[in-house]
């Protein structure tokens, strides 16, 4: 079976790389920090004209900058005028910051690459740039898209969908089980195989990502795939739990290099089961006090990985400590909202946001002070001023600097985009280019959220990647 990484790397002939813990790694470049020049082209990808609308981009400034801080560079020139960066020892790993400004100095476009090895493409390197405030699609295209799929990211450089309820390609249904992949440093999409060809193990309903390894789980098992050789190897399941447990829940990732599978955000059957994955690869399982579907759930530093609603009894909040795998609750009322969006918003304080209650109305966002003591305290502030109503079900939000991105779908499954300001009171619709149903959302290193996947409204394949550059 062909590797996977040798054929997304089949494009870097000068230099040899290796993943580890999501950092791109020279191994033997051909040459020694050898001078090259650095060619770049600036690309506004699938949105032709981008920069032109009113107000138009006067010039384009690109930052240069080593991981080592060995190199800093900067040039500016005016759309479709040529960058001259000069000559970078080709060992040197930089990333590329884009900005651009108006007749009047203000900042209305930006970009940013991953953490790039000069000697690690030929040719010309593309660097996407997006207007701000909405969504944009770079070059190239996935294969297939995956619906309702588990996505994730491979080191800081491939996006990668597989499984999910069906795949999508150009023939139409494809197998679930093949993987695509969307390489966000060079623009461009692969995957594991055509719609005949080499296929990953299971068509998974959930994906955790470990290095240069996945773990795929379905309902009737998990194996862990090593991406480099496509080795396969099953996964045995910890004492309490069954992969079947989790399977179709979200992965969530900690800040302390381990990751949960909370089964009871998936939107079908109730569970009570976690599955803890450490940075290792070893398993091991919690199990809360209450089965819940549709919950939602977050890390949050310093508490745990943090689950609420989805059941119409027992305490609101419940949280896993990764370090014992012990489950407590917190006294908030029992909360059977379901399909909503957990978020950091301060410290020990998350944002609830969309969802339906158990009538199936529109439920408020809400602000939970996990830091509260008793039933009497421990009671959610409503927001109603800063609802998402159409955000149903599948919901997943991501703090930014001075606002929250909300992702997920309404009623009639349509992937949706909002903005909220808390502090504003503000909520802004960020529509996709391309309207689809079942799309994923994955939080990209370079700052960007990417949405992969789905099925277009009009039938057919959504193969094309949308980013969010926020503001």
């Amino acid at each position: 079976m062909r590797s996977v990484l040798a054929s997304l790397r089949s494009r870097r002939p000068m230099a040899t790389l290796r993943l580890v813990v999501g950092l791109w790694v020279v191994v033997g470049a051909i040459s020694c920090g050898d001078a090259r020049p650095v060619s770049v082209a600036v690309t506004t990808g699938k949105e032709e004209g981008a920069l032109a609308l009113d107000p138009a981009v006067a010039e384009v400034t690109i930052d240069v900058s080593a991981v080592d801080d060995s190199i800093t560079n900067s040039v500016t020139a005016k759309p479709g005028e040529e960058f001259d960066l000069g000559e970078m020892p080709d060992t040197t790993i930089v990333q590329f910051e884009l900005t651009g400004a108006d007749a009047d100095g203000n900042v209305i476009a930006r970009g940013r690459s991953t953490s790039v090895l000069i000697g690690g493409w030929e040719g010309t390197l593309p660097l996407f740039i997006q207007r701000l405030g909405g969504f944009a699609r770079p070059p190239g295209d996935l294969v297939r898209s995956h619906i309702h799929a588990p996505a994730g990211l491979l080191g800081e450089e491939f996006l990668v969908a597989t499984g999910g309820e069906r795949a999508i390609g150009a023939n139409g249904d494809a197998d679930p089980a093949l993987g695509d992949f969307y390489d966000i440093e060079l623009l461009s999409g692969a995957e594991s195989g055509g719609d005949t060809g080499s296929k990953l193990p299971r068509a998974a309903r959930s994906l955790v990502v470990l290095g240069s390894e996945m773990l795929l789980i379905d309902d009737a098992g998990a194996t862990f795939v090593e991406l480099s050789t496509l080795e396969a190897s099953e996964a045995t399941a910890p004492d309490g739990l069954a992969f079947g447990d989790v399977s179709g829940g979200d992965a969530i990732f900690t800040d302390i290099d381990t990751t949960f599978v909370a089964g009871p955000t998936r939107p079908d059957v109730p569970t009570k089961a976690l599955l803890h994955v450490d940075g290792d690869g070893n398993l091991g399982a919690a199990t809360l006090a209450n089965a819940r579907a549709g919950a939602a759930s977050a890390w949050v530093p310093g508490v745990g990985l943090v689950v609420a609603g989805g059941s119409a009894s027992g305490a609101g909040i419940e949280v896993a400590d990764p370090s014992d795998l012990s489950v407590k609750s917190i006294p908030f009322p029992a909360d059977a909202i379901t399909g909503a969006a957990m978020v950091l918003t301060g410290e020990q304080q998350i944002a609830v946001l969309g969802g339906r209650d158990a009538d199936g109305g529109a439920a408020p966002t809400r602000v939970f002070d996990l830091r509260c003591t008793g039933a009497a305290d421990c009671v959610p502030k409503v927001l109603a001023d800063v609802a998402v109503p159409d955000i149903a079900a599948r919901a997943h939000a991501y703090a930014m600097t001075d606002a929250i991105l909300v992702v997920g779908e309404n009623d009639d499954g349509e992937t949706l985009a909002f903005r909220v300001s808390i502090a504003d009171g503000t909520v802004t619709a960020l529509p996709l280019r391309e309207p689809r149903r079942g799309a994923t959302s994955v939080a990209a290193q370079n700052g960007t959220l990417a949405i992969v996947g789905g099925e277009k409204l009009t039938g057919g394949a959504a193969t094309s990647v949308e980013l969010y550059f926020p503001e």
